[in-house]
């Protein structure tokens, strides 16, 4: 296979940085750029260059002295940069993640909620500051590393190599175990751990060079069935969204431009979500009969005209989100807080 940007040496061991992401990609790097010398770690590398595709499933446990979380993890990759990542948490809540190497996307089945970035210059931008951080990355690994084997585990039935990934650079505090297959080469677990915690990835199934079809890396079409038992519909009409569902639709047209609607229909729960164009981008506002948002236990309570709301930002976005009786309304923005909680006042001031 050509050493190129899109091979699949470049993207599949990289499913190690992506399920660790909330630690420190420590592991990950090691597996994307060994240590000369060490044989083992040579091996994984080849392996997994040398496949035209990889499949597998994980679980991932992230955990610390007070809290402990498990996600299922579902990744396909695939030459020239064709990935699908699918997360689905023990709270129920799934998100799927994907590019075809020019579009990326993510897709939430519960809300219906689908992004796509299909501009070239800013994938790009993305892909240059992406090899620019990961450069940095492997340059810190690479100082003062030491890959040791420490003996030998069965993971699942398989005979495994245990190998320590350990650093003496003083500014990196994370430390590695890799478990890899004695007959093939597979990476079979994972384990990372840092001052905020440990992050355990055990590989369930993990398959080379099988067949993908093209389709596995386009984002979902608008009736969202790229997970089993999800539907969606978007509507650019307010009416015909409202005649579709008993829920009732967030109606901001009298303050904001509207945009279109979504419908969804996944796990035993509805949600619709209206879009609307704001002054500050925009703005997903959402009411579920679910409870994707409500009892996430995240985010800071407050009270917005009499009524009281969680306010949670992430990196990327905000939510702004509150029950009342059995629905959950959400305003939802890629902004800071201050956005979506100036969309939630101007629904909670008006009784909307």
């Amino acid at each position: 296979m050509t050493d190129n940007r899109g091979r699949i040496g470049r993207w599949a061991p990289l499913l190690v940085v992506v399920l660790v992401v909330a630690a420190t990609g420590a592991v990950g790097a090691v597996l994307l750029q060994q240590p000369s010398g060490d044989a083992i770690l040579d091996n994984v590398e080849q392996r997994y260059e040398d496949a035209e595709t990889v499949v597998g499933a994980a679980t991932v446990t992230v955990e610390n002295e007070t809290t402990s979380r498990t996600a299922t993890v579902e990744y396909v990759a695939a030459d020239g940069n064709n990935s699908r990542v699918t997360v689905a948490g023990e709270d129920g809540r799934t998100a799927v993640v994907g590019t075809n190497g020019s579009v990326a996307w993510s897709y939430q089945p519960a809300t219906g909620i689908t992004q796509t970035f299909d501009n070239e210059t800013k994938v790009e931008q993305y892909e240059q500051r992406y090899d620019r951080e990961y450069a940095d990355r492997v340059d810190r690994f690479e100082e003062n590393v030491t890959v040791t084997r420490t003996g030998t585990e069965t993971v699942d039935g398989r005979n495994a190599y245990v190998l320590a990934v350990d650093s003496e650079n003083e500014s990196i505090t994370a430390s590695g175990t890799l478990w890899v297959a004695q007959d093939d080469w597979t990476v079979l677990k994972s384990q990372t751990v840092t001052d905020n915690g440990t992050v355990t990835v055990t590989f369930t199934d993990t398959r080379f060079d099988v067949s993908v079809d093209e389709s596995t890396f386009r984002a979902p079409d608008e009736t969202g069935r790229l997970v089993d038992g999800a539907e969606r519909q978007r509507y650019d009409d307010f009416a015909a969204a409202q005649s579709a569902t008993d829920l009732s639709v967030p109606d901001l047209r009298d303050s904001y431009g509207f945009e279109g609607a979504l419908v969804a229909s996944y796990d035993g729960t509805t949600t619709a979500t209206a879009i609307y164009d704001t002054d500050a981008g925009e703005v997903y506002v959402a009411v579920t009969d679910g409870d994707d948002f409500a009892g996430a236990g995240e985010g800071e309570r407050t009270t917005i005209a009499g009524t009281e709301v969680t306010v949670a930002s992430a990196q990327g976005g905000s939510v702004v989100y509150w029950t009342d009786g059995g629905t959950t309304t959400a305003v939802v923005t890629r902004g800071p807080p201050e956005t979506a909680t100036a969309v939630a006042e101007t629904m909670l001031q008006d009784g909307r």
